[in-house]
């Protein structure tokens, strides 16, 4: 299952939506954004698609992007584009 991990005032992303031009087509804009890191889950292919996810694993960090000033209409955007199979959950992320 993928997850967008949304932190106090910013959004993890690790996967399709760290690069821009994924971003500029879904909000029509591509969010500030700075280097961040997850503790404790790794990234996994996922069988049969091009898109990773992420687990809970210790002594494990994700590096990924946080994405910063998202309205409630973009990520309703995010959350369409991701699906069904991913959800948003509250997680502390370091950014670099």
């Amino acid at each position: 299952m993928g997850v967008l991990v949304l932190t106090v005032d910013r959004l993890f992303v690790y996967g399709t939506l760290m690069a821009p031009l994924t971003c500029r087509g879904l909000l029509g804009r591509a969010p500030y954004c700075e280097p961040a890191e997850l503790d404790g889950h790794e990234r996994r292919a996922v069988r049969h698609t091009t898109y990773p996810a992420i687990v809970a694993k210790d002594g494990a960090t994700v590096r990924g992007l946080a994405l910063q000033e998202l309205s409630e209409a973009e990520l309703y955007a995010l959350d369409e584009y991701e699906g069904d199979e991913c959800e948003r959950i509250p997680v502390t992320i370091r950014v670099r």
